[in-house]
């Protein structure tokens, strides 16, 4: 499953990358490589902070709706979860790992435009970014006290929407550092409140 996820992931990279590139495009396009850590947790697992990290890999497609405004639209492999806090010599009542796919879609603003290091060229420093991200479970692994608990799998729901805020910050043209906060706003599991959220720290590289 996760190399199928991976070749995937490559080949809309390489296809993103020639759109961008083509002339026609290259103005109103770009594609951009994601890759980074989730620090999740849970509201209603009883266990408090953001403790349970993950991978956050992927790509983004950008196109520009005005001259400070784009639309972006990632494909995901993003690992979430909560864990309860690990003591010496004893297993931790709790521990969830979520392997989904996630596909968030932004409206994105730029600001605080610069010229290029030749001046030939420009960009812009901050984006802002807010939208909403689905998420698809593609698997879970549930311990409680150390024992896997698959059971509890069966009233997670496979679906799922989350909010989404970030902000980036291009050092380069290509090179960025992206902050991101989510929250869902609705339980992953049918019979009891279990709310995710978590912030991401990702490096984002423009093709």
């Amino acid at each position: 499953m996760r190399l199928n996820i991976l070749c995937f992931l490559a080949l809309w990279i390489g296809a993103l990358q020639l759109q961008a590139q083509s002339s026609d495009y290259q103005n109103r396009f770009s594609a951009s490589i994601i890759a980074g850590i989730n620090m999740a947790q849970i509201d209603g697992d009883d266990a408090a902070g953001y403790t349970k990290p993950g991978l956050n890999l992927g790509a983004r497609g950008t196109a520009r709706l005005a001259p400070i405004w784009d639309l972006g639209v990632e494909i995901l492999f993003s690992q979430q979860g909560s864990q309860s806090p690990s003591l010496q010599g004893a297993p931790r009542n709790f521990y969830l790992h979520l392997n989904n796919i996630e596909v968030p879609v932004l409206i994105l603003l730029k600001d605080w435009e610069i010229s290029t290091e030749d001046g030939k060229d420009s960009y812009h420093r901050m984006q802002f970014g807010a939208g909403l991200s689905y998420n698809r479970i593609l698997n879970a692994t549930v311990e409680v006290n150390g024992q896997d608990d698959p059971a509890v799998i069966d009233n997670f729901r496979k679906d799922y929407v989350m909010i989404v805020a970030d902000l980036t910050f291009y050092f380069t043209k290509n090179w960025g550092l992206n902050v991101r906060w989510q929250r869902a706003p609705m339980n992953i599991r049918k019979d009891t409140y279990f709310n995710p959220y978590m912030f991401s720290l990702r490096a984002i590289f423009t093709l």
